[in-house]
């Protein structure tokens, strides 16, 4: 805090949460569109690299690398709509996103994972798969499904 001294908590509201993940919706659903539309500018490979390891988080259910993962994966659909005003917006939610990302890790770490969740350890895939094809619906909706998964999953599981 500027101006300030000393060690500040960082919290995040149930509100706050879905209020994050519905403009997450919006931003990087717009994103999965574009990128499925102009599926040669983004890294297919590099896309489809970090949603097979997405997926073996999950199989494995070593969440240690879920964060970095999980968040490069949202970026890069980002960056790959190659539009500066979605990749502006996207920024502004950057330490809110890794926040968000770092308790879902440790609530999957410490606690049992539903077997409906196990449903997202595809859901990346489906996504990469929809961008390859050129299927920019699909794409959306692959991606809105796999975060209104996350948005269930939360809701649950994470104490506010």
């Amino acid at each position: 805090i500027p101006g300030k001294t000393g060690y500040y908590v960082f919290n995040m509201s149930r509100k706050d949460m879905e209020d994050l993940f519905r403009v997450r919706k919006l931003i990087e659903g717009e994103a999965a569109y574009l990128c499925a539309v102009k599926n040669s500018v983004i890294d297919k490979g590099r896309l489809q690299g970090l949603a097979l390891e997405f997926e073996q988080i999950f199989k494995s259910r070593s969440y240690d690398k879920l964060t970095s993962v999980d968040v490069t994966f949202h970026e890069l659909l980002v960056q790959g709509a190659n539009n500066k005003y979605l990749t502006k917006m996207y920024q502004c939610l950057r330490e809110m996103l890794y926040f968000n990302s770092y308790r879902m890790a440790y609530v999957l770490q410490h606690y049992s994972v539903d077997e409906d969740l196990i449903s997202l350890a595809g859901q990346h895939f489906a996504i990469y798969k929809a961008i390859e094809i050129g299927l920019p619906e699909m794409a959306r909706d692959a991606l809105y499904a796999h975060l209104d998964s996350c948005i269930s999953y939360a809701r649950r599981h994470v104490t506010y």
